[in-house]
């Protein structure tokens, strides 16, 4: 998960940062890694990090560059990122984007989607083991559907994979101009 707030020690991102902080072990437990940025230089972030116990690292996005990637500002001249967030899915494609709104309550609602999402993938797995069981053992035809089967899981796979590296590239491109 990465998060984007507007700056270090103001209410409404000390209550984000505190949730999260919060529910630190259940992201843990969701395998999931929390992640803060901001344009605050990063010894506001560290007296911000050390203030409140926060256990998860704080960025800073000094060229604006990331956060425009990201979707955090529309433009370089903003003075503030906008107050939103990425959770990215183990492909390290965007599984989801949050415009939070009510920062006290946004790691639950964070929380609350990635157990969804997890029970998904996981019924999904399942699913696709069980068809690969099923047409293991059939006819010619059952061979032939199991066999594109695969092509089609590889296909998906191939995909993602195109898809993180331009995530990647992007990310290196706006920190190599930092």
């Amino acid at each position: 998960l990465l998060y984007w707030y507007p700056k270090a020690d103001t209410p409404g991102c000390t209550a984000q940062a505190e949730g999260l902080r919060d529910q630190l072990e259940a992201f843990d437990d969701l395998g999931c890694t929390v992640l803060g940025a901001s344009f605050d230089p990063p010894e506001v972030n560290a007296a911000f990090r050390s203030k409140y116990s926060l256990r998860f690292t704080l960025l800073t996005d000094r060229s604006r560059q990331v956060a425009r990637t990201f979707g955090a500002v529309l433009d370089t001249d903003q003075s503030h990122p906008s107050r939103i967030a990425t959770l990215v899915d183990p492909s390290s494609t965007a599984a989801m984007i949050y415009q939070v709104t009510d920062p006290e309550f946004f790691a639950e609602s964070v929380l609350d989607d990635l157990e969804r999402l997890t029970a998904e993938e996981k019924a999904e797995v399942e699913a696709l083991a069980k068809l690969k069981e099923e047409l293991s053992g059939g006819d010619e035809d059952t061979k032939r559907l199991s066999q594109d089967l695969e092509k089609i899981e590889a296909e998906v796979l191939e995909a993602k994979r195109i898809e993180n590296i331009k995530l990647r590239s992007a990310a290196e491109q706006a920190h190599a101009k930092q």
